[in-house]
């Protein structure tokens, strides 16, 4: 697993991250959840939003003290 950037959502079940340590973009399928959720820290912050990207299984995770989705 890796920490990557959330860049934005391209769609209602995909979004777009960055790998700081490839220097490359890609997008991933979500759920409608992950989404919202991910859309909603985007407009609401202006701090850059780090999810956890599982390479095997292709999905992300985010994860603070109130909210775990996966």
């Amino acid at each position: 697993m890796i920490t990557v950037l959330l860049l934005e959502v391209i769609n209602p079940n995909e979004v777009v991250v960055y790998n700081p340590e490839t220097k490359k973009e890609f997008s991933v399928a979500a759920t409608n959840d992950q989404v919202d959720y991910y859309e909603s820290l985007l407009n609401e912050t202006e701090e850059d939003v780090f999810v956890i990207y599982n390479e095997e299984e292709n999905q992300l995770s985010y994860i603070d003290d109130e909210k775990e989705l996966s």
